[in-house]
C-alpha cells in the first residue's frame, strides 16, 4: 500500500506533514489546524493518529482543535509533549499505524551546541542541525558524543 505525502503550509514558514492511505491520515506536527481540518474535510479523511516531533508552539499549535473535531484520534510524541500525547514515546519505541511499524529512532530533531566550555569559555556556537549534523563537528563535544550513539545505533541496526 502506497502512503501519499501532502505538505499543508501553516504559519508564515512551517509546513504540516500529512501521510495518506486509503482515506486515513496521519498528522506530522500540526502548528495550526485550518488547514488540516480543511483538507481531512475535502478529501472526506479519517485521521489515524497526530505524531508530535517536538513542542514547539509552531508544530503543536493546532493539536487541541483538531482533537476536539476528532476525538478518537491517538496523539503520539516525546515526553516534552505530554500534556498533549495520549502515549509518550521514546527512541526505541515502535507504533502500528497504517497497520505497519513506525518506529522511534531519535527524538531530537534540532541541537545548537555552545561552548566550548561552560561559564566564561562558553557562549560560542559550535554546531548546530540534525544530530548527524552536529556528530560531524569534531569540535564538538556533544557531537563527539552524538557520533558515538549514532555509530552504535547503526551497528545495532546491521
Amino acid at each position: 500500500m502506497t502512503i501519499h505525502i501532502h505538505p499543508i503550509s501553516a504559519l508564515s514558514d512551517n509546513y504540516i506533514w500529512l501521510l495518506e492511505q486509503e482515506g486515513r491520515v496521519i498528522i506530522v506536527d500540526p502548528g495550526e489546524s485550518e488547514g488540516v481540518l480543511a483538507y481531512i474535510k475535502l478529501k472526506n479523511l479519517i485521521p489515524e493518529a497526530i505524531i508530535l516531533t517536538h513542542k514547539h508552539d509552531d508544530h503543536i499549535g493546532g493539536v487541541l482543535d483538531i482533537v476536539n473535531r476528532y476525538p478518537e484520534t491517538p496523539v503520539y510524541g516525546p515526553i516534552e509533549t505530554g500534556h498533549l500525547a495520549t502515549t509518550v514515546l521514546k527512541e526505541g519505541d515502535s507504533i502500528q499505524l497504517f497497520n505497519q511499524p513506525f518506529d522511534v529512532i531519535k527524538t531530537a530533531d534540532h541541537i545548537i551546541d555552545m561552548g566550548p566550555e561552560g561559564g566564561d569559555g562558553g557562549g560560542t556556537v559550535l554546531a548546530t542541525g540534525t544530530p548527524e549534523e552536529v556528530a560531524a563537528v569534531e569540535a564538538s563535544y556533544t557531537g563527539q558524543f552524538l557520533k558515538k550513539i549514532l555509530e552504535r545505533d547503526k551497528a545495532r541496526q546491521s
